[in-house]
């Protein structure tokens, strides 16, 4: 990758993504590990300190996207014949 974000441990073939407000850099530099202490709304357990809160922000969109419902009823092709 060119650009990576700045937490990232090494840098990108030309350096450190910056924020500039846009939001595919808040999209793309979200650090997820809050959830481990603030759940997001839709799992089954709380975090250390609760759940979290919708805050509108990109992050939380992010980071707390609802899991793919499981579809028990979805035909797998394998080599052109559905198993």
């Amino acid at each position: 990758a060119d650009y990576v974000c700045p937490k990232s441990p090494t840098p990108g073939n030309l350096g450190y993504a910056w924020d500039d407000g846009s939001p595919c850099f808040q999209y793309c530099c979200c650090e997820c590990g809050w959830v481990e202490e603030y759940a997001c709304a839709w799992s089954e357990t709380p975090g250390s300190s609760g759940y979290a809160r919708d805050d509108g922000s990109i992050c939380y969109a992010m980071c707390c996207r609802p899991p793919e419902p499981n579809n028990h009823n979805t035909e797998l092709a394998v080599g052109g014949v559905v198993v």
